[in-house]
This record gives structure tokens, C-alpha cells and sequence, in this order.
């Protein structure tokens, strides 16, 4: 078998040369690229975030049991608009649900209830709409503010927040 070549005076052993110190130098270079990443990403503050917009809360979502069904004013007061009516429904500052809901009548015994005024002022809504103004979006969109005003000038704890129409037919 053949030997290696003794190293002869005034040369060096050659060494294998190690790539540890790279390693450990590539190792700490990718630890600071991560971490400052990780900082400039997450280490932002709450004003150099963009706003976006978070989720409206609903409210209590209370469907009339009973459809309203009701003559259009004159010339039209031949024909019948049928609706179903949802109310969405908040309190006002310093109440509660509860007292929202017992105040119009829901899930409640008491006899000082609203309910049967909120239906009167839904069914007066609609008899004085002929049915041009119940055919159109736009018209629906009035109907629906002008019965969310009115039911706001009248509840004391509670407010509603959106009036929902479903099911609307005109015979």
C-alpha cells in the first residue's frame, strides 16, 4: 500500500479545512434576518395598522308572528300589500336588553307594553302607500325609515336599528 508523503521540514500538515464557523455565521445571519422580520411585522403599532372596519353587533332580531296584511291608500286601495316584518332592536345608553324588550312586549307578561302601538303605526305605514311606492326599492327603503322613526320617537328604553321586509307580495 502506498503511504502518504511525510510532510518534509518547512512544510505544514495540511489540515482538512472545516466549514463549522460557517455554519454557526450562516446560522446567527438567518436568527437576525428572522427576528427583525418577525419584529417589523409584528412590533407595529396600533396606529400604523390600517383601520379596518370590524363587524356591526346585532341586535335582538324580533319576527312579527303574524304577517301584516293591508289595503294601499287610494287610487290603489283596491289592492293588498302582505309583508312579514322583522325588527332588529338595541337598548338605549343605561338600559338593558331586557328592559328594551319588555318596554315593546317581548318575552314578557307585563300589561304596559308597546306592542299593540308598534303594530298600529306598521299597519298606518303601509295604508298610506299607494303601489308605486311599494314596487320600488327606493320606496321600500322610505317605508322602512319611516317606520324606524317612528318607532324610535316612540320606545324610551330600547331603539330599533334596522326594520327588515321579507315576503312582500302586492295582490
Amino acid at each position: 500500500m502506498a503511504e502518504a508523503p511525510e510532510p518534509q521540514e518547512g512544510q505544514q500538515e495540511e489540515r482538512p479545512k472545516s466549514k463549522l464557523p460557517f455554519i454557526i455565521i450562516g446560522f446567527v445571519v438567518l436568527l437576525v434576518v428572522i427576528g427583525t422580520i418577525s419584529y417589523s411585522m409584528l412590533g407595529k403599532k396600533t396606529s400604523d395598522v390600517p383601520n379596518v372596519p370590524t363587524a356591526k353587533p346585532i341586535g335582538y332580531m324580533y319576527t312579527f308572528p303574524d304577517q301584516f296584511t293591508n289595503n294601499l291608500a287610494p287610487p290603489d286601495d283596491q289592492m293588498m300589500v302582505t309583508v312579514t316584518i322583522t325588527l332588529e332592536i338595541f337598548p338605549k345608553t343605561g338600559f338593558k336588553e331586557k328592559d328594551a324588550l319588555e318596554e315593546i312586549g317581548i318575552e314578557t307578561d307585563s300589561k304596559k307594553i308597546l306592542m299593540p302601538k308598534i303594530k298600529q303605526i306598521i299597519d298606518e305605514v303601509f295604508q298610506t302607500k299607494v303601489s308605486a311606492e311599494v314596487n320600488s326599492q327606493g320606496g321600500k327603503d322610505r317605508i322602512t325609515a319611516q317606520i324606524k322613526n317612528k318607532l324610535n320617537a316612540l320606545l324610551k328604553k330600547g331603539r330599533i336599528e334596522d326594520v327588515i321586509m321579507q315576503n312582500f307580495i302586492i295582490s
